[in-house]
């Protein structure tokens, strides 16, 4: 609700102001705390690459309640906030191709209306959290990974790490037009709308 944003603002101003250092993982939230904190420094997210690496390893094993999916198997390792996560477009994205498999790891937060009726879908997988060192076994299946987030103006901000999880893989990457993956244009593909999410997971 906007009292509890409001709340969380507020905590956060008073810790910012009580802080001798401050590290942000973006560039955008640089900007924004460097101007409550003058001690603010950008320290962009990294990834234990050699532990996702493993997802390129002929030996890593593909966990077997992935083996009867219809491929390809689109997939995407996320903590499931529906206030971050597109569930709305992802259900245009596969009730459109439904010959497409769509997997979701990770805990899910909170439920809502889009998100039960992505669920719904029979080409659609929800898993649930796994261990950290499970997730090159599951990204090894994956022929394309996903960040759907909602736009909101805190993910405008974000520099997701699962991004370097995703090329550690060495998967293709499909995400909604963050200013923070501008460095990445070479080798990460953004779409906005369902059609061009179509567009960039075919190609």
């Amino acid at each position: 609700s906007e009292s509890d944003r409001r709340q969380v603002e507020e905590a956060e101003n008073r810790i910012l102001d009580a802080a001798d250092l401050v590290l942000t993982v973006s560039k955008g939230l640089y900007a924004r705390k460097r101007a409550r904190n003058p001690n603010t420094y950008h320290v962009p997210n990294g990834v234990d690459y050699s532990l996702f690496a493993a997802a390129q390893d002929p030996a890593t094993p593909v966990p077997g309640e992935l083996d009867a999916l219809r491929r390809p198997v689109i997939g995407c390792v996320t903590r499931i906030v529906p206030d971050y996560f597109d569930a709305a477009l992802l259900r245009t994205v596969f009730t459109t191709r439904r010959d497409w498999s769509f997997v979701v790891v990770g805990p899910e937060c909170s439920a809502s209306p889009a998100l039960s009726e992505l669920k719904a879908l029979p080409n659609v997988h929800f898993l649930g959290r796994r261990e950290l060192t499970e997730l090159p076994s599951y990204l090894k299946a994956f022929d394309a990974c996903l960040i759907p987030y909602v736009l909101t103006e805190n993910k405008r901000l974000a520099d997701p790490l699962k991004l370097y999880e995703y090329l550690a893989a060495g998967k293709p990457v499909v995400s909604k037009p963050l200013p923070g993956l501008s460095t990445f244009r070479d080798v990460v593909t953004t779409a906005s709308d369902a059609s061009e999410w179509i567009d960039a997971i075919d190609e």
